[in-house]
């Protein structure tokens, strides 16, 4: 190690940077991986349930392509946390999925897949027609994706702790998102090229209730682990 400035305090920045590197790559592989999970998930218990495929395949891309890239960017830019000097080294060995990363992955991804899952059958149950049901799906998928962008900021801290605007990348990112599906349910022509239809206000009701639960659900997570510690370790 060179130090150009002659100052040991540059230490100490540096390896808060590289800490920040880190968790940063980390939360953004956790935000794709749990978003893909849940994609997964929802397709995969809807063809067992026999319902059929939820999303059609230009939706899917979509979600892959434009409503995941711009958070996961985000993320990457996420400020330091202040307590980030406080937390012992990492074993040279430990891998990217240890203290609890897999387990997270797997079970947000599901938790976003039944939750889309749940749109398409509300749907299909209150006799929407196909279209409006993946549209609510769609939706329902997009949304909490952006929404569960905003639990990945810290692994362990409130995201009322750290605050919402701490990150003004995310916030960003939130808007070209959400701006973006917009489009996409609004604009007529672009309704037909991804297959998507105007919805009732009591369909988007629902749609917006289940987007946001990945927010509360995560919470108290965070929360149960901050009691009780030693359960992940």
């Amino acid at each position: 190690m060179v130090l150009q400035d002659d100052n040991f305090t540059t230490i100490v920045r540096a390896v808060e940077e590289g800490r920040t590197i880190y968790n940063n790559i980390r939360g953004s592989v956790q935000y794709l991986l749990s978003c893909n999970t849940g994609e997964i998930a929802a397709i995969f218990s809807s063809l067992l349930l026999g319902l059929g495929s939820p999303l059609s395949a230009i939706q899917i891309l979509w979600l892959n392509l434009v409503t995941d890239g711009p958070p996961a960017l985000a993320l990457g830019l996420e400020p330091p946390q202040k307590d980030i000097m406080d937390i012992p080294p990492r074993k040279p060995q430990e891998g990217m999925f240890a203290g609890g990363v897999g387990a997270r992955i797997l079970w947000q991804g599901i938790m976003i897949g039944l939750l889309s899952l749940s749109a398409y059958w509300l749907a299909l149950s209150w006799g929407r027609t196909l279209q409006e049901a993946h549209t609510m799906t769609f939706i329902t998928m997009a949304l909490s994706q952006i929404v569960h962008s905003f639990n990945v900021r810290s692994m362990e801290h409130s995201l009322f702790t750290i605050g919402f605007g701490t990150n003004r990348s995310l916030i960003f990112a939130f808007i070209i998102s959400a701006a973006a599906l917009l489009i996409v349910i609004f604009i007529p022509f672009l309704r037909e090229v991804f297959e998507t239809v105007m919805l009732r206000p009591s369909d988007w009701a629902v749609v917006l209730g289940l987007s946001i639960t990945p927010l509360f659900v995560v919470e108290i997570s965070k929360m149960m682990r901050r009691t009780r510690p030693s359960v992940e370790k």
